[in-house]
């Protein structure tokens, strides 16, 4: 059957939905169409909330996964290999650099894998130098420890 937008009479009628048999009758065309707007949009934006809602509960958890952690070696921030976790191949431009992280701001994610749950962003990783396995956290000094998270990370960490 067609429906129509508007409330001018015309020869086709609306076909009630499944379930709204009894109360077709009882509704006159305009409330029906306006029950049914408003189902079709609930049904539009529970998908959406759900999602919203997921992804607060995943930043909220606090703990942001590593991906590396190193020590620089002079003052330009390179990242002296090997690495007490990860490896110069995982990281590619752009990760955050955190110092100051201690014992007590080591966790473990949901996943099992260590994270941490606060720290001082003090730098970025560098992109990769074509033909150099040498990585970089700028902005960081000589001798630091500095514990590596995705840029996507960072969220985690706020409160």
């Amino acid at each position: 059957m067609v429906q129509r937008n508007d409330d001018s009479k015309g020869d086709a009628e609306l076909a009630p939905a499944a379930g709204e048999a009894k109360q077709s009758a009882a509704l006159g065309a305009p409330d029906l169409r306006r029950r049914r707007l408003v189902r079709g949009a609930a049904a539009g934006i529970v998908p959406a909330i759900l999602t919203l809602r997921s992804g607060g509960v995943a930043a909220s958890s606090g703990c942001a996964p590593l991906v590396a952690i190193d020590s620089t070696d002079n003052g330009n921030g390179r990242l002296r290999p090997p690495y007490t976790l990860g490896s110069p191949s995982d990281l590619r431009g752009g990760e955050k650099c955190l110092t100051g992280v201690t014992g007590a701001s080591t966790c473990t994610t949901n996943s099992g894998k260590p994270g941490v749950n606060s720290g001082t962003i003090s730098g970025t990783v560098a992109p990769p130098v074509v033909g150099s396995t040498d990585r970089f956290c700028t902005g960081v000094g000589n001798n630091t420890t500095v514990h590596i998270i995705s840029a996507t990370s960072v969220s985690s960490l706020m409160p």
